[in-house]
């Protein structure tokens, strides 16, 4: 589960997660079930893409 601290140790769900959710409980198909392949495809070409912009840190390199 994708959570993110409100405020002293309070928890709320990332917004992006459960917008995912609600999409899955009304019969939206992402990475599970026939919709993976084409979700992979897609995060592969954005990797590429933020790869070729130079947004991914050089191998080594300390990140937080």
């Amino acid at each position: 589960m994708a959570c993110v601290v409100a405020e002293k140790g309070v928890f709320t769900m990332n917004p992006y997660e459960k917008m995912y959710r609600q999409l899955l409980e009304n019969g939206a198909i992402a990475w599970a079930g026939e919709g993976y392949l084409r979700a992979k495809k897609q995060q592969e070409r954005v990797f590429s893409w933020l790869d070729l912009q130079q947004y991914f840190p050089q191998p080594g390199a300390p990140v937080l």
